[in-house]
Parts: structure tokens; C-alpha cells; sequence
């Protein structure tokens, strides 16, 4: 009985077309899973070249900030990861929101890194802001926090959290 209706479900026509109609669901649902991600990072690269153009400058280091909607971490980490391949002067704070929990990814170039810039220490320093904690290596790092309302004031902070490391 259990099997006929999976059967009917499915739209198999026989109960052992049952496991060839789920195998074609999962593929359908990894596709649409790379297309999103996909569609996420275009999202993402769109953004922060905007707000690369906006960026700020500190002593040679070029400061990239951006609050993005629901977007997963891993989309924030290789678009972080691809701004500073490019970029080697440039620190970049990306911030996203899910399931109401902060998340913080930020990376600095190997320029920045050498004018003091360190990811780790940014964002131990920032997360507390936004109830949270977290931090890593000079060049790449990442943290969380609770209080999503405190989020734009996190990122504002940024700048004077910079401004104290760079070496002048």
C-alpha cells in the first residue's frame, strides 16, 4: 500500500520505476541547488561591485564593506576570496543574515595584510557589537553573533577598527 502511493507520487508506472523517478528528482534538485548558488554569486559580485566603487580608502588600503539578504556562507566566502584575488590591496567585510543569526566574513589582500590589515582581528573586534564572536588568520576569517538588529552598526565600525591597524 505504502508503495503505491509512493508510486502514485512519483508518477511511476510501476513500482519499480519508483527509484528511477527519485534518482531523476534528486539530479533535478542538485541542478536547480547549482543554479541558485550560481544566481547567488552573480547577486553577490553585482553588489560588491558596487560597493567597491564606494569603497573607502585608509593609508593605501582600500576598505570594502556590504550587507547582503539570505545568501549562504560558502557564496560569501568565494566571493570575499574572489574581490581580494583581485585586489590584493583591499580589505573586505561582508555580513549576511540567516535564520536570524549574524554571520561575518572578512579577507584582506596580501598588500593589506602587509600594511597591518588583520581579518582575525577585525571581526574579534566586531562581532562582540552584534553579540557574538569569533575571528581567524590575518588574511581570511569568520565569526557570527545573535543580534541581527545590530548589524549596520557592526559594519560602521569597521573603518575605525581598520584605521587603528594600519601602520602609518
Amino acid at each position: 500500500r505504502l508503495l503505491q502511493s509512493v508510486r502514485t507520487v512519483l508518477k511511476a508506472n510501476t513500482v519499480s520505476d519508483i527509484a528511477e523517478k527519485a534518482q531523476g528528482m534528486q539530479d533535478e534538485f542538485r541542478q536547480l541547488k547549482r543554479e541558485l548558488d550560481n544566481a547567488n554569486l552573480t547577486l553577490a559580485f553585482s553588489k560588491i561591485t558596487e560597493a567597491y566603487e564606494r569603497a573607502t580608502e585608509l593609508c593605501g588600503v582600500r576598505l570594502v564593506t556590504c550587507r547582503f539578504g539570505d545568501i549562504p556562507s560558502d557564496s560569501l566566502r568565494t566571493a570575499a576570496d574572489r574581490l581580494i584575488d583581485k585586489n590584493k590591496e583591499t580589505v573586505c567585510v561582508f555580513a549576511t543574515v540567516n535564520e536570524g543569526k549574524v554571520l561575518f566574513v572578512a579577507s584582506c589582500g596580501k598588500a593589506a595584510v602587509a600594511a597591518g590589515a588583520h581579518a582575525g582581528n577585525i571581526l574579534k573586534a566586531v562581532s562582540p557589537i552584534v553579540g557574538g564572536g569569533g575571528g581567524g588568520r590575518p588574511d581570511s576569517a569568520t565569526s557570527g553573533g545573535k543580534d541581527a538588529a545590530k548589524l549596520d552598526e557592526a559594519l560602521a565600525a569597521v573603518g575605525e577598527i581598520l584605521n587603528k591597524q594600519i601602520k602609518k
